[in-house]
């Protein structure tokens, strides 16, 4: 109960720093011409789906953060988009601006399209990685470093699995993958990987996520360790 009380605390702080900079915008005289976007890192739980404080899983809880943009002149007034990324962020906003995006840029323009799916990851899965890197804590097990964990959110369902052991793909045992109906289950705290109705949806899901990860580049270890001086230096 404190942690959350703390937690709608921080919000409220933030909900009135906001308030000094609209209030700097509309005194100014600014307002008439500026974009405001408001978005944030990740969320955290707050004893959600049995996470306690932390924010190593992909419940919504922690994995959807706000994107809230406002335009002078009301365009996007009403509007929702639904699924979208912060790659979208640039695109979008250049194109508030009458700007083309470059060809680059890998996010969507959010005022004229709908995202049908989006992809995102937590950790390295290097035999290195650890949970909390900076105290040196947090591996799989006695053998394993803390794996990478990937996602995928298509319409109402969200599918996860372990993508990255100890810097090699994971067995199909060691995926450990999560499947969820949001719909059903809006607190995502249900398993439903197994469950024959969504075969298909685990199937095709699965696949475009593997897909994707496939496309993607590594960060070779060497950059993702902490030095050891400052390592050594964070345990004391």
């Amino acid at each position: 109960r404190k942690a959350i009380s703390y937690y709608y605390a921080m919000v409220k702080w933030l909900d009135d720093e906001v308030a000094k900079v609209l209030d700097m915008l509309e005194e100014t005289g600014l307002s008439k011409d500026t974009i405001l976007i408001l978005s944030s890192d990740h969320g955290a739980l707050r004893g959600e789906c049995g996470g306690g404080l932390g924010k190593h899983v992909f419940n919504r809880a922690s994995h959807a953060v706000p994107l809230i943009i406002s335009t002078p002149d009301g365009r996007l007034q009403g509007h929702e988009s639904g699924l979208c990324s912060t790659l979208d962020i640039g695109t979008t906003l250049l194109s508030l601006l009458g700007i083309p995006s470059p060809e680059s840029f890998q996010g969507i323009d959010l005022t004229k399209e709908t995202r049908e799916e989006v992809f995102s990851s937590i950790g390295y899965g290097e035999a290195s990685s650890r949970a909390f890197p900076m105290r040196d804590l947090g591996k799989l097990d006695d053998e394993h470093g803390w794996p990478r964990r990937s996602a995928i959110r298509k319409g109402n369902f969200r599918l996860d699995m372990n993508t990255r052991i100890n810097g090699n793909e994971p067995t199909e045992e060691e995926r450990d993958l999560f499947f969820v109906d949001t719909a059903r289950c809006p607190d995502e705290d249900i398993n439903m990987a197994t469950w024959p109705e969504y075969a298909t949806e685990v199937r095709e899901m699965t696949a475009k996520l593997l897909n994707h990860i496939a496309r993607s580049k590594e960060v070779p270890e060497d950059y993702v360790r902490l030095p050891k001086g400052l390592r050594e230096q964070s345990q004391q």
